[in-house]
This record gives structure tokens, C-alpha cells and sequence, in this order.
């Protein structure tokens, strides 16, 4: 995965995705099957598993605001996560 351009890339650490963000070297991807996910990418070769929480709706837009993730699904809109 890139990044910094992940446009065309479809399936990112074994997985389908929908948005990804990437602020300071830590990204966010969020998934068709409601996954939030965060990655250390700081070493792309080698990407760091941070967490995940389930959403229960596919993920379609996430913005990152000091320490807060937006996250917007297909159903129940903006999310404070």
C-alpha cells in the first residue's frame, strides 16, 4: 500500500477497503464490512497493527481532527470514534 496515493489499490494488509487517511504516519482505513482500522506506517515495508473497532456499516469517508476520527458510514452518517 501506498500511503500517500492509495487510489487503485483495492485490498490493503488482507483486506477490502473503502477510505483510507493517513496523518503523521499513522493510517486509517476503514472497510466495506465496517472494520475501522489503524496502522503504524512510519516503516511502509513493515506496517504496525495499531487497532481496530467494529462500526456495523461500511465505512465510506474518515477525517482526522486533533484526537478525534470521523468516521461517516452508509447508514448512521458522522461518528465520533
Amino acid at each position: 500500500m501506498n500511503a500517500k496515493d492509495p487510489v487503485g489499490t483495492k485490498t490493503v494488509f488482507g483486506g477490502a477497503y473503502s477510505t483510507v487517511r493517513t496523518v503523521d504516519n499513522i493510517a486509517y482505513i476503514g472497510t466495506r464490512s465496517g472494520l475501522f482500522k489503524i496502522f503504524d506506517v512510519s516503516v511502509p515495508s513493515s506496517p504496525m497493527f495499531i487497532g481496530e473497532i467494529n462500526i456495523n456499516a461500511s465505512i465510506v469517508d474518515i477525517d482526522i481532527v486533533d484526537d478525534y476520527a470521523y468516521v461517516a458510514d452508509n447508514s448512521k452518517g458522522a461518528t465520533n470514534h
